[in-house]
C-alpha cells in the first residue's frame, strides 16, 4: 500500500447509530479487527447551549485500515433524577456490548478509536 492510500483508506469510516447493527458487523469481521480490539466507551457533551448534557455510547474497531463507529444516544442529563435512568441505560448498553465482543474472542478496551 502506497502512502497515498494509507492516507485515503484511514479517511474512510462507517458509522452506526444501532448497537446490534454495528456489533453484528464487527463479529462478521473479528478475524479482521486490527489486534483484536474493540473500544466501548459513555460519552457526555453539552447539548442546547449547555442546558442540559447528552449521554452517548460510543464504539469503534478498525477493520483493514477503516474506523467501524457507532454512536448511540442514550438521552439527556439534566441533573434531576431521571438523570439515573438514562446513565444505566448507558451502562446496559455497554455491558452488552462487551459481552457479544468478549463471546466472540474480542479484547475489549476504553475509549474510542479516531483517524488522526
Amino acid at each position: 500500500m502506497t502512502a497515498s492510500e494509507a492516507t485515503n483508506t484511514a479517511l474512510i469510516r462507517a458509522r452506526f447509530s444501532e448497537p446490534c447493527e454495528w456489533a453484528r458487523e464487527i463479529i462478521r469481521d473479528r478475524d479482521l479487527v486490527e489486534r483484536q480490539i474493540a473500544r466501548v466507551t459513555k460519552t457526555a457533551r453539552p447539548v442546547m447551549d449547555g442546558a442540559a448534557t447528552g449521554a452517548h455510547v460510543v464504539a469503534s474497531a478498525i477493520i483493514e485500515g477503516r474506523i467501524i463507529m457507532l454512536e448511540t444516544c442514550v438521552g439527556d442529563l439534566w441533573g434531576m433524577a431521571a438523570d439515573e435512568e438514562v446513565q444505566e441505560r448507558a451502562s446496559r448498553i455497554v455491558g452488552q456490548l462487551e459481552h457479544e465482543l468478549d463471546a466472540a474472542g474480542l479484547e475489549v478496551r476504553g475509549g474510542i478509536w479516531e483517524s488522526a
